[in-house]
């Protein structure tokens, strides 16, 4: 399957309102505050990070059938340190550091077992597309020199 091809399943007006209801209940600021609260949000966005990207070359799926990018807008809340060029965000630069439930965060995403799916591969896809160069041996295209941070 072609990761950047997305096929949503449809929703109902009612499972729709019931989704996005359950998501701002679950991924607003005082909930994701909470290890709780941020885990709920984080099993309720899965699928959506690509919701947070605008471009389609880096993993968008804003424009796609069935995203209901809308119901899914709290998740920004646990997203923010990323580089997605679709997030608003009053959190401090950190100079591209991630704190430690950023790192397990993407850790999680980004197992195995997690990109063994086509929600898992979206997810991981969406949250690390700006920083694959960090990984690339290409000279043209290595950006861990002047990037060290991002890339750490």
């Amino acid at each position: 399957a072609d990761p950047q091809r997305f096929e949503f399943e449809p929703m109902t007006q009612s499972e729709l309102l019931s989704t996005s209801q359950r998501v701002f209940a679950s991924c607003g600021e005082r909930s994701v505050a909470e290890p709780g609260g941020r885990n709920k949000c984080l099993s309720l966005c899965h699928g959506r990070y690509c919701c947070f990207e605008r471009d389609p070359e880096e993993g968008s799926c804003v424009g796609e059938d069935h995203s209901y990018c809308f119901a899914y807008a709290a998740c920004e809340n646990v997203i923010v340190d990323f580089g997605m060029n679709n997030v608003q965000t009053d959190k401090p630069d950190r100079g591209g550091l991630l704190d430690a439930a950023d790192v397990s965060f993407l850790e999680d995403a980004c197992s195995m077992s997690n990109i063994a799916t086509l929600d898992g591969i979206r997810d991981c896809t969406a949250l690390c597309q700006h920083h694959l160069c960090c990984f690339s041996d290409d000279p043209g295209e290595d950006c861990r020199t002047g990037h060290e941070a991002e890339c750490e």
